[in-house]
């Protein structure tokens, strides 16, 4: 670009052309509290260039950056065939799981009605028991609200291992590296309940597939106790962070 210079020997200004050269900035990233992995980043010597890898729920977002500073966003899925069949399998495992919660959720119910029935006298040879009537009448809201909260849960459970198991590994396994997350969900779904039904067939029981069954319902019913676990972890964490706060709206640190 040309601006006036002043020549010193005779005093008057005079218009030259300036040529600047600018270094290109070097970009600096900062990864947000709220991702769910922290970022990788691979540098390549001979090129010059830099990866920077953000993963996500079901894909990878790749920031490509070259040694000019230009910066190429690729979008890269890991979605295969093997991949989905094995989330169905998990997720058809889970909605047959709920089926039985359901049942059992509705069994409870049931045997509180009969309960209140036989207490308030109804049923032939049946005293009536008045303090216990109104106990069983009392526990309604109790056992409605505790049942219903954890169908909703099995509800999320069957969301979330469709996507992949994404709740548990963010929230356990953030701090360590995916491929143990997803080993440590395979071994609840398949592995265990494979191994288990591998040790009944060699050793000649009749009953293998009765004994795989209940393995395999016990399996996932661990691995749900571990999953409500950590939702009601967090629930009540994030309620006490929030009353810590509540008189401190300048600094939410500790909501970070």
């Amino acid at each position: 670009f040309d601006t006036k210079v002043s020549d010193e020997e005779t005093g008057k200004e005079q218009e030259r052309p300036v040529h600047a050269t600018f270094a290109a900035p070097r970009t600096r990233y900062r990864d947000h509290y709220s991702l769910a992995y922290t970022s990788s980043t691979v540098r390549f010597r001979s090129s010059g260039k830099s990866h920077r890898v953000y993963e996500g729920n079901r894909s990878q977002f790749v920031l490509e950056e070259e040694h000019s500073g230009e910066i190429t966003v690729k979008r890269v899925t890991d979605r295969t065939n093997g991949v989905m069949f094995l989330r169905a399998v998990c997720t058809v495992v889970t909605f047959l799981w709920s089926g039985f919660l359901f049942v059992f959720c509705t069994q409870i119910l049931i045997f509180l009605v009969m309960d209140l029935v036989v207490y308030l006298g109804g049923t032939t040879g049946s005293d009536v028991a008045v303090g216990r009537a109104i106990g069983s009448f009392l526990s309604f809201p109790l056992f409605i609200h505790g049942l219903s909260q954890a169908l909703i849960i099995a509800g999320h459970f069957i969301a979330d291992t469709w996507a992949s198991h994404y709740l548990i590994k963010t929230l356990v396994f953030r701090t360590r590296n995916s491929v143990l997350a997803a080993w440590t969900t395979f071994c609840f779904f398949l592995g265990f309940p494979l191994f288990c039904m591998g040790v009944s067939l060699l050793s000649g029981r009749p009953d293998w597939w009765s004994i795989t069954a209940l393995f395999w319902f016990s399996s996932v019913s661990v691995f749900y106790v571990i999953f409500a676990l950590v939702i009601i972890y967090y629930e009540i964490k994030a309620c006490l962070e929030m009353v810590a706060n509540e008189y401190n709206i300048q600094n939410d640190d500790k909501l970070e």
